[in-house]
């Protein structure tokens, strides 16, 4: 151990080295319970570093500093952490002091001394979700070097699910790679070029330079994917194209879409959860019997719930295996987009109902009566449309459906 934080007398974090199991490497370990157990949070930094000063200055932010003059950061309370500033060249931290959640000093072993004003934990980087594709040579990554004048390095790293660098069982890491681009050069790449031993399912890539600048005025990334069965005679009758696709869902690892498949109601959370790009939350206890925390999707159920989404089936269940309506994912997005727009759904149609929104369909009956003001909205603002005067709000969503309703909601 190197250094310890205690934020409050239960929620503390220690740097240090884990000798026991996996080779000596470089983390962060986290006590919840005041120092009754302990879990272990392996860090990758690059360069690789001995991370020797840690600091929390809320439950979520917190940074770990060591050698060659680069920041760690984490936003979620150290459950993953990232490149954040670089703060010197080759220069360790030796000691690091907070004056308040703000302001803090660090001096380095060569003399020099540091000063934050954000509580260092700012983290410079753009991310990209790829929804567990393992390597597809359909996914090609473009890294754009904005400046016109300097080469940048951007380190490119893939996480899985649970926000954790995807390694080799022996090989040790096989996701961070680290890109130079020239000034005002475009560097491309499909995944299995930036990662060629990477064989387990990529959720998340994350860009960053370990500069204390915007990547948006620094770089610009982007992700080209394409499919064997998604051509126009798929995508016109929904008014999309493939980039709409992708902003929703990157599809199967055998280069396919799928857009016809029926759509269980988990699958449809997670493509809605992403396409808002919602706050990821682990709650320690579950909303939902049926889905437990050690479920797949336990993560984007929790953020759906948390963000007022989703209500569940009643009992205290999710029903994640049953297949969504159309009226239960046009209900995710009339929420979402109401809540985005600062619109109270039952006042709303408090005085006037939903009935004259509703009355050009023949099936209005058939909407269960707890959605109604949701399908209305959804209706009023063109994101549900029908179909030859029906509404089919029991009918099971295919995934091209789905996709097409996502693409309305965010106009």
């Amino acid at each position: 151990m190197f250094d310890l934080h205690f934020l409050d007398p239960m929620n503390g974090w220690a740097a240090g080295i884990d000798s026991l199991g996996v080779g000596g490497l470089e983390g962060i370990f986290r006590t919840e319970d005041g120092d009754e157990s302990w879990t272990y949070q392996w860090i990758y930094p690059y360069p690789p570093q001995l991370l020797q000063k840690i600091h929390f200055t809320s439950p979520d932010e917190g940074i770990a500093m060591g050698g060659f003059g680069l920041t760690y950061a984490t936003d979620n309370g150290g459950k993953s952490w990232h490149l954040g500033m670089r703060t010197c060249i080759d220069d360790a931290v030796d000691s690091l002091s907070f004056l308040d959640e703000h302001t803090a000093y660090a001096v380095t072993s060569m003399g020099g001394v540091l000063k934050t004003e954000v509580g260092g934990s700012q983290i410079y980087r753009q991310v990209f979700h790829l929804d567990g594709v393992a390597s597809p040579g359909n996914t090609v990554v473009n890294i754009t070097n904005l400046d016109s004048e300097s080469p940048h390095t951007v380190i490119v790293f893939g996480f899985d699910e649970d926000g954790r660098l995807v390694t080799h069982p022996w090989l040790g890491v096989v996701s961070g790679a680290a890109v130079d681009v020239g000034p005002r050069a475009t560097a491309s790449f499909n995944l299995p070029e930036l990662f060629p031993e990477c064989m387990a399912a990529l959720h998340t890539l994350y860009f960053s330079t370990g500069e204390e600048i915007p990547l948006d005025d620094l770089i610009n990334m982007s992700i080209e994917r394409s499919w064997s069965d998604t051509d126009a005679t798929v995508l016109n009758p929904y008014s999309l194209v493939e980039n709409d696709l992708w902003n929703v869902s990157t599809g199967y690892l055998e280069g396919l879409w799928r857009p016809y498949l029926d759509m269980p109601r988990r699958h449809f959370v997670k493509m809605a959860v992403l396409a808002y790009s919602l706050t990821p939350r682990y709650p320690a206890t579950p909303t939902f019997a049926d889905v437990p925390p050690t479920h797949q999707f336990y993560g984007y159920i929790e953020t759906a719930m948390a963000a007022g989404l989703i209500k569940g089936v009643g009992e205290g269940r999710f029903d994640p295996d049953g297949l969504v309506t159309r009226e239960q994912a046009a209900a995710i997005m009339a929420r979402h987009k109401a809540q985005r727009e600062g619109v109270s759904l039952p006042a709303r149609y408090a005085e006037s109902g939903t009935a004259s929104v509703l009355s050009r369909f023949y099936d209005t009956a058939a909407v269960s009566p707890g959605l109604l003001h949701e399908i209305a909205y959804a209706v009023e603002m063109g994101i549900l449309r029908g179909d030859a005067g029906l509404l089919s709000p029991k009918s099971a969503l295919i995934r091209i459906q789905g996709a097409a309703l996502l693409v309305r909601s965010m106009k």
